[in-house]
Parts: C-alpha cells; sequence; structure tokens
C-alpha cells in the first residue's frame, strides 16, 4: 500500500541521514586534526636579536594555503616569508606544507644567491614536486644580508607596508625603496 511505500522510504532517508552525518562528524574531525598539525609548523612569536616578531594565523576554513615562516640562525634572524597557495581548504593546506619545506631549503641552500633566482628555484622546485596539481602560488622572501640591509622578492604577492613603531611612519614597499 502506499502507506507501507511512504514508511518505507521514510526508512531509508532516515538511514541516509545518519549516514551522511556521520560521514560528516568524520570530516570535520579530519579538518580539526589537520588544521592543528597545520598550526603547529607555524611560528606565534619568535624572539631574534633585535627584532620581536609576533604572527596570527587564523585560517577561515580550519586549514588554509597561506605560509609564513622565519629563517634564522640560532637568535640571529636571516629573512622571512609569506606565501599564499590558490584555493581553500585542504588540497591548499597540503600544498602550502609542501611549499613551506621546500622555501625554507632552498633559503639556506642558496643563501648566497639573489632573491631573484632563489624564487626561481622555489618554483621550479615547488612545479617539479606537486606534479598535476593545478593551483597557483604568490609570495614575499625577505633576507637580511650581512650589511644588515633588508632585501625582498614579490612572487605577484600584494606589496607589504613596513610600521614603524617609534615614529608611526608607514612605509610602502611598493613606492619605497628600503
Amino acid at each position: 500500500s502506499d502507506l507501507q511505500e511512504v514508511a518505507n522510504q521514510t526508512r531509508e532517508l532516515r538511514y541516509v541521514n545518519v549516514k551522511l552525518e556521520e560521514d560528516k562528524r568524520r570530516r570535520d574531525m579530519d579538518i580539526e586534526l589537520a588544521a592543528h598539525v597545520q598550526r603547529s609548523f607555524y611560528p606565534t612569536f619568535c624572539d631574534f636579536n633585535g627584532w620581536d616578531v609576533a604572527a596570527c594565523f587564523l585560517p577561515l576554513s580550519g586549514v588554509s594555503g597561506d605560509l609564513y615562516d622565519f629563517y634564522h640562525t640560532g637568535t640571529n634572524l636571516n629573512g622571512w616569508s609569506l606565501f599564499d597557495i590558490s584555493g581553500h581548504g585542504m588540497a591548499a593546506g597540503l600544498v602550502g606544507m609542501l611549499a613551506k619545506n621546500i622555501i625554507s631549503r632552498q633559503f639556506f641552500i642558496a643563501k648566497d644567491k639573489k632573491l631573484s633566482l632563489i624564487m626561481k628555484d622555489i618554483n621550479q622546485n615547488i612545479i617539479s614536486a606537486k606534479g598535476d596539481i593545478e593551483n597557483y602560488m604568490t609570495g614575499l622572501l625577505f633576507k637580511i644580508t650581512d650589511e644588515n640591509t633588508l632585501q625582498f622578492a614579490n612572487a605577484g604577492h600584494p606589496y607589504p607596508l613596513l610600521y614603524k613603531k617609534e615614529t608611526g611612519e608607514i612605509i610602502d614597499f611598493n613606492k619605497n625603496v628600503c
């Protein structure tokens, strides 16, 4: 009868709904774990000779393709980076973790090279490592030289601003040379 058919379909829908809720709970737990692991790779406060560095990493969807890092030997800050992988969520986050390791390795392997050449090496290594995954990355790479000057290379990222606390001055790297 029609009532029996409605009852059967209702039971089936309840079963499907329970399965969907289980899948969502598992997916949410996976994202929470991935977000925790990703956050553990990013320093939030570093005290280097002459530098106090603080960072806040709050991805919109738990896991993000945004990444940053500080490069140092002991307590001497040698440089830092800020990159953004296209896309959102797990895929961008995983490519970001891959890229973070490559960028760090290239920064130290090629520390005597020009930053533009280091960026080129980073690009080549990331393209090779990620295979056919289709996304792109923009980024900034900063290096403090032995002469205590700041160099930076920009790979399609918005230009940074430098805020000088003592004077309140804001320097736009797109318009000023430091």
